[in-house]
């Protein structure tokens, strides 16, 4: 929580279920899914309705956030109490520690994306179906149930359903015929009761979206490409890694540290008294839902990966704790010093990142707020449309951000209008008296008129005579719309 402030962002990631949760509180709009595949959207709107219950309270997105926050604080106590379960004190300490010092996980708990969510609830659905089930068993399956339907408001909870499933069944194995009968019926109907608005949608739409699971094009068909699943695997696997030691650049510690992960994984747990419990309840959620993480080959990001981020954390913590305890291996002095080594140097990498993170950011909420005061006095109350460029995105979806900001300043509705799938749209209208391009993230002026100015002009045919403003980040263009060529 150590200067909360300075890393609070309104960016177009993180305003947008606050304006979403405007429209179901103002304008009584019903979302039908949450954020999801282009494709075959399964996602519940759950995510936005959590986000609006809060907002209704408190109208505030500083607190919104922060509440997100103390909820993913709280998860160090939930895996704390998860991997003592299944592998022990010392392994949960250390899986404790490195999850609160883990730059990747200080960063979700300073957001509100929805994938940020999904440690706490996805650890508190595994760690009630650990532990010894004496009273109330079905409550306590019904419970984990709860909570992993819940992490399903990302799409990447999906990756380890096959693990999750595999542990329910058996789990309910060892209750009562009549007993497992009337748990598996209360789960059904969780699940159903859960996906009301998705089935809505579906049959509002013809079902038309489940057509194209048969389509034999793109990312999804495993069968074509399973060299390029392997591929994608694989990367997945080092871009988690990648997260843990919190070094992008640190190409040789990456490889380094995730081969070691797997030569020790597979030679320490074989001949491991506690693999029985350790396979199913890490070994195959991480392996399972790596493999399917290879379904998507393209777009690569760290935080679609969460899920597996928190096993592969467990896994790194086990192993080294595993290899400290040894009894009786005189190899294990040889790799004694290796082990504190890496702890001590993937502990070193995320507290760098975190201080970086957290002690010199500056204060990017306000960003879009002077960008947009800026807006306001120069073209008064002449009317205008924003079109908002960066190097990875050309198709205006970061102006949320700078209409938002807008909004509050002026205090009226923001101008963007939002379909049964949560998304939402702005028309940019070439009509307007005046038009503004925003250049945002461009590293050099080079690439902002190259890159940027230039693309727009030569696409929307203006004339290159523009007000010109540079903020930190971003660089403004104010053109007047009788500057057409």
């Amino acid at each position: 929580m150590t200067k909360f402030i300075n890393t609070f962002s309104l960016d177009t990631d993180q305003v947008q279920p606050f304006i979403l949760a405007g429209k179901i509180i103002n304008s009584r709009r019903i979302l039908l899914l949450g954020y999801g595949p282009d494709r075959i959207n399964f996602m519940t709107p759950l995510y936005h309705y959590l986000v609006t219950f809060i907002y209704f309270f408190f109208r505030n997105e500083l607190i919104v956030t922060l509440i997100f926050s103390l909820l993913n604080i709280s998860s160090i106590f939930v895996l704390f109490l998860f991997v003592k379960n299944i592998l022990g004190t010392k392994s949960a300490l250390l899986a404790s520690l490195m999850f609160a010092l883990s730059f990747e996980m200080i960063k979700y708990s300073r957001n509100i994306m929805d994938p940020h969510l999904v440690p706490f609830f996805l650890l508190a659905a595994f760690l009630l179906l650990t532990g010894q089930t004496v009273k109330f068993p079905a409550a306590k399956i019904i419970l984990s149930g709860i909570f992993f339907l819940i992490s399903l408001m990302y799409v990447s909870t999906y990756l380890v359903l096959p693990a999750y499933l595999y542990l329910l069944i058996r789990h309910l194995k060892l209750f009562r015929r009549n007993q497992k009968l009337i748990t598996m019926a209360g789960l059904i109907l969780l699940t159903v009761i859960f996906h009301t608005t998705v089935i809505q949608y579906h049959i509002k739409t013809n079902f038309r979206e489940l057509a194209s699971i048969t389509s034999n094009s793109g990312s999804m068909n495993l069968l074509a490409n399973p060299g390029k699943l392997i591929k994608s695997s694989t990367y997945n696997f080092f871009l988690i890694n990648q997260g843990f030691i919190s070094d992008g650049n640190n190409f040789s510690a990456n490889i380094l540290i995730g081969s070691l992960l797997i030569i020790l994984s597979v030679f320490l747990f074989l001949k491991s008294k506690k693999r029985k419990i350790f396979f199913p309840f890490i070994f195959l959620p991480f392996i399972s839902a790596l493999l399917l993480s290879g379904v998507h080959i393209e777009n690569y990001y760290l935080h679609r990966l969460s899920p597996l981020y928190i096993f592969y954390l467990i896994m790194f913590s086990a192993l080294a704790v595993r290899i400290l305890t040894y009894p009786g291996w005189k190899r294990k002095y040889t790799l004694l010093p290796l082990v504190f080594i890496l702890i001590f140097v993937v502990i070193s990498l995320n507290l760098s990142a975190i201080q970086n993170y957290i002690f010199k950011a500056d204060f990017p909420f306000k960003k879009p707020h002077q960008i947009a005061a800026y807006i306001i006095k120069k073209v008064k109350n002449y009317s205008y449309s924003m079109y908002v460029s960066t190097p990875s995105e050309k198709t205006n979806y970061y102006v949320i951000e700078y209409l938002y900001a807008l909004s509050k300043i002026k205090n009226k509705p923001v101008p963007v209008t939002t379909d049964d799938r949560g998304e939402l749209h702005y028309n940019f209208n070439l009509q307007k008296e005046y038009l503004i391009l925003i250049c945002k993230d461009y590293p050099s002026d080079f690439k902002v008129n190259n890159d940027c100015f230039t693309l727009f002009t030569d696409e929307f045919s203006r004339k290159k005579n523009a007000f010109m403003k540079k903020f930190d980040t971003a660089t403004v263009f104010i053109f007047e719309n009788n500057e057409k060529v």
